[in-house]
């Protein structure tokens, strides 16, 4: 044998893995399987929690851990249109609706959430309507068509 080799191979498979075949247990292979376990579980928990909620509760897919970025256009894609008596308008265009933006990027990011609802009262609050219409468009690339068509998310009443 060379310059130190092992001797015993059982001595050389005890140096290369976590676990001691030996009656007695290395803490340290305890944690490097407990990390090795837990990690991947975590990281599976967090991507299906992810695929459910962009699936199921129109949450961007850029969001709830980052799983489906890039698979669908950046959230900014998607506009929040507002109805009330004086027509149809966008949240993100003109000056004068800058106020809204706090809720608004909340809100078109997850629009099936409190945000939504919390944008709705602010608006009506400040232009003291009893009722508005709101509608979420995000653009959605067709790769057969090469070309950019609008989905709507969301059309409710508040």
């Amino acid at each position: 044998m060379g310059i130190g080799a092992k001797n015993d191979f059982g001595d050389f498979i005890d140096s290369c893995c976590a676990f001691s075949f030996k009656k007695t247990v290395d803490i340290r292979g305890v944690k490097a399987i407990g990390i090795k376990l837990i990690l991947p579980v975590l990281v599976l928990l967090v991507a299906g929690h992810q695929y459910y909620t962009a699936k199921n509760h129109s949450l961007s897919k850029w969001k709830g851990g980052g799983f489906g970025m890039y698979s669908e256009l950046h959230f900014g894609a998607r506009d929040i249109w507002v109805q009330s008596n004086s027509g149809f308008y966008s949240i993100f265009s003109g000056p004068e609706n800058y106020k809204y933006r706090r809720y608004a990027n909340k809100a078109r990011i997850h629009p099936k959430s409190g945000a939504m609802n919390k944008l709705a009262e602010y608006i009506k609050a400040d232009q003291r309507l009893k009722k508005i219409r709101i509608q979420v468009w995000e653009l959605v690339f067709d790769p057969e068509n090469f070309s950019l068509t609008r989905n709507r998310l969301l059309d409710d009443d508040y």
